[in-house]
């Protein structure tokens, strides 16, 4: 089963494994070819459970080339990851730069749909995505 698969959108039973199933191993793919960025938000110290975070990873032939494939994600601003396809879209196709990086960080921003919990107010959550999207993606712009 993929991880995209693995999750539901539903706050109490937000994963697709069943009571009596355990999961024995994972496998990641090789990001060989690709780069990745993270970005994690929290209150605290870096051992705190992340308010927002963005996992961002395109592959392209050379730094300056058009991206081949691109993957933004979204944690905690639902009960499950919230892959931005359209981020995705925005980004395939031509080379990463300033205006692609803002219009998949627009596009992630009107995906997120984080709730209030006791720990931050969702609408701030809400408000940072798009500057978060881009600093992530600003960590894979050709040096």
């Amino acid at each position: 089963m993929d991880a995209a698969s693995f999750y539901n959108d539903d706050g109490i039973q937000y994963l697709r494994k069943q009571p009596d199933e355990l999961v024995t191993g994972i496998s990641l793919p090789s990001i060989e070819g690709g780069q990745a960025g993270y970005v994690k938000v929290s209150r605290r110290s870096s051992v705190d459970f992340p308010v927002l975070s963005v996992a961002a990873w395109v592959r392209r032939e050379t730094p300056q080339a058009p991206v081949l494939e691109a993957r933004v994600v979204l944690g905690a601003v639902g009960s499950a990851p919230v892959i931005v396809e359209e981020a995705a879209r925005i980004l395939e196709g031509r080379p990463l730069s300033r205006e692609s990086i803002e219009g998949a960080a627009e596009a992630a921003g009107r995906r997120a749909r984080p709730l209030d919990n006791a720990d931050v107010n969702g609408l701030w959550r809400k408000r940072v995505v798009r500057p978060y999207v881009a600093r992530a993606l600003e960590q894979l712009e050709p040096s």
